[in-house]
């Protein structure tokens, strides 16, 4: 801070005239900020006595070594090539040259040129300091020239993009490097880059197995007591959230690279700083993988400098994912779980869309993470129309291959009831997870991208919303099709067993669901607020069978999609024959739609409410050819006593549709096994016609 401005430099020793001013010169120490017309407050007459230490030796290139020593040497000294011997043949140097003005190294002129690979020792004698101090002994060093590397020979093997709150590592940022072969490697003129900034070095080798510490040269001092420290002037500043890294040569080709994330830290509370980001098997190379990533498990917040804290051995033997889906009139972007394989992904013969359209002619793999690859098509899709892709041995960079089919098309805008609650686990297992199962009602391909899911709290204030779509990605619901939405999906399929076709979808963050009262909300969000309510449901826990002895873990299914989603009577509790819950497929309370007779039917006489998930309720069905019938609709046991008014005064819509009794009674106990008459009292309100319909019923047990 001294040298922005407010302090005198001042002359320690006015009898030392045989070193550079350097070092004979310092701040002022007094608290006025200088001493003019008085001794200096720095003033000292104490002799040098300390002999001199050599610090390294660097190969500039292969007939010329760099040598520095901790302090001024005597140039005199410094130049005279007998003080230096060097063994495999090379013997003294032909010339010695002192650096000036500071006169702290010296380069010297070989006889003959090093070779690569090989390590040299070096012997230098009677050197001595600006003030005149000789070493007590022979001072001893050795070098190498590296051999010139390949890509992916040395690689990024820990990083520290933030180091706050310090641990007791430096507060400092750095990138580690290994050399992962049994060869000495060159690294001099590398660079390492994030695209904003680059930090560039001299000359600098890694022995065999051999840690780097990359830093900027300003804490270059804290971290050499970790390790050997390679520092640069300038050094890229690391995105705490994200960021990508390249190592590069002398050349500017690339070595290593790396595209980071901090959810790799796989660790809620490391991710928000002071620990290292560490890699697990540098061996595993050529290969941008989270899974070979994780938090450092070290008591010091990691392991600058050796083997890191979570070193291991890493196998990737899971096929990639297709996370999203962009689609346009002319092409189609798919995007991936992880890092593909370029060439792979750039064989357009490899991909294949129906309804005409056939191969792209051109695949385009998107630099520079390759988790996404834009097909461009020769025939514009059509609105309104689902495709399907066709891909074979799409290999990520591991040569794990997908094969497979997906449905895609142009997406629209999704609109109210396109999209429809069908199933909901407000009540999961302990350690289970909430799940939300919806279908796309229309004709239209829509996108999840577009839809958010929330519950009354954004009903209640909209303007407190800050969600997320329920996927950052565009991704395609077609039409007709069910997705089980979840925070974990692989607990759902190891509690509910679901089939293979079963459609789940993991997602970052559910709303709130509690156990007994709640509501879940899909909607459409634009400019700041809602844009439209797609669909609604507003739930109970008493709308589970009610013999259940316990409801964790038992959904709520929806009987009939065409009926009210905010009908009681339209939810069921999923059978014991599905484990409790249908995540991702065909409810087992569902019912399709009927076209039935006009008047009124039941859709079996016979049923037997036990949670078996085999007709547990009895489905009446409707159909008038009149608007504005209201009905009342009563059950009656084989006595004539009324034991359930099931509806009372409700208006009916002009088309068919449905009502279930689950066999409870206005008390909520199950009636007894039976028979029991359904009187179904219609009204026309415009003529005033009355008709009357008895349909008889048998409750019934299975033993």
């Amino acid at each position: 801070t001294k040298a922005q401005g407010g302090y005198a430099l001042e002359l320690i020793n006015p009898e030392q005239l045989l070193c550079p001013a350097k070092t004979n010169w310092t701040a002022s120490v007094s608290p006025s900020g200088g001493t003019p017309g008085k001794v200096n407050s720095v003033f000292s007459m104490a002799a040098d006595t300390q002999p001199p230490a050599l610090l390294g030796v660097e190969v500039l290139d292969e007939t010329h070594l760099q040598l520095c020593f901790d302090e001024s040497m005597d140039p005199a000294s410094l130049e005279e090539p007998a003080h230096y011997s060097i063994d495999q043949g090379l013997g003294s140097p032909l010339a010695a040259e002192a650096v000036a003005p500071d006169f702290e190294c010296v380069i010297l002129t070989l006889s003959q040129p090093v070779q690569p690979g090989i390590i040299y020792s070096l012997a230098v004698d009677r050197v001595a300091d600006c003030s005149q101090n000789l070493p007590g002994d022979v001072l001893q060093a050795s070098f190498v020239q590296g051999l010139p590397a390949t890509a992916f020979e040395i690689v990024i093997n820990e990083i520290f993009p933030d180091p706050d709150p310090q641990l007791a590592l430096p507060e400092a940022e750095f990138v580690e490097v290994v050399n992962r072969t049994a060869k000495v490697l060159d690294m001099s003129g590398w660079s390492l880059s994030d695209g904003r900034q680059s930090a560039q070095w001299g000359a600098a080798t890694l022995m065999p197995g051999e840690y780097a510490i990359l830093c900027h040269e300003q804490d270059a001092a804290d971290f050499r007591p970790f390790g050997k420290v390679i520092a640069s002037s300038t050094f890229p500043s690391l995105g705490n959230t994200t960021d990508t890294l390249y190592l590069r040569n002398e050349l500017g080709l690339p070595m290593d690279y790396l595209f980071y994330h901090r959810s790799w830290f796989r660790n809620a509370s490391k991710e928000q700083g002071g620990w290292t980001l560490e890699k697990i098997d540098p061996d595993f190379v050529n290969c941008n993988q989270a899974g070979n990533w994780g938090a450092s498990v070290d008591a010091t917040g990691g392991t600058p400098g050796r083997a890191n804290s979570i070193a291991g051995t890493f196998v990737d033997n899971q096929p990639p994912a297709i996370n999203g889906i962009l689609v346009e009139s002319e092409t189609i972007t798919l995007f991936f779980s992880e890092q593909m394989d370029e060439g792979s992904i750039s064989d357009a013969g490899r991909y294949t869309l129906n309804g005409g359209i056939g191969q792209p002619f051109l695949a385009f793999p998107v630099p520079p993470t390759f988790t996404a690859v834009q097909l461009l098509l020769s025939t514009p899709l059509q609105q309104g129309q689902v495709y399907e892709l066709s891909f074979s041995e799409l290999e990520d960079c591991a040569g794990n291959a997908i094969s497979g089919r997906r449905g895609l098309g142009i997406p629209q805008t999704p609109r109210a009831g396109e999209v429809r609650i069908n199933e909901i686990l407000f009540n999961p297992y302990s350690g289970g997870a909430d799940f939300v199962e919806i279908y796309n009602a229309s004709q239209n391909v829509l996108d999840l991208s577009q839809i958010y899911i929330g519950n009354d709290e954004l009903v209640l204030d909209p303007a407190g919303f800050n969600g997320k779509p329920i996927t950052a990605l565009p991704l395609f619901l077609l039409p007709g099709e069910l997705l089980c939405l979840t925070e974990d999906t692989l607990v759902q399929r190891q509690l509910y067993l679901p089939p293979s076709h079963a459609a789940l979808f993991e997602v970052d963050d559910l709303p709130s669901f509690p156990d007994t009262e709640g509501s879940c909300l899909l909607f459409t969000y634009s400019n700041g607020g809602l844009q439209d309510t797609l669909d609604f449901f507003s739930y109970l826990d008493d709308y589970h069978f009610p013999t259940l002895d316990d409801v964790n873990g038992v959904s709520l299914e929806r009987i009939s999609l065409e009926a009210p989603t905010q009908n009681p009577d339209n939810w069921h509790s999923a059978a014991s024959t599905v484990h409790y819950a249908t995540p991702g497929y065909e409810n087992s309370q569902s019912l399709e739609p009927v076209s039935g007779p006009s008047a009124v039917s039941l859709e079996k006489q016979s049923f037997s409410p036990n949670g078996d998930g085999v007709d547990d309720v009895l489905t009446i069905n409707y159909d008038f050819d009149f608007p504005g019938a209201n009905a009342r609709i009563t059950i009656f046991d084989s006595h004539g006593r009324p034991i359930r008014q099931l509806r009372q005064n409700t208006l009916l819509s002009p088309q068919a549709g449905s009502f279930f009794w689950d066999g409870r009674d206005e008390k909520n106990t199950k009636a007894d096994v039976g028979i029991y008459v359904v009187l179904f009292e219609v009204t026309n309100q415009q003529s005033g016609e009355k008709q009357l319909f008895k349909l008889a019923c048998v409750l019934a047990d299975v033993f």
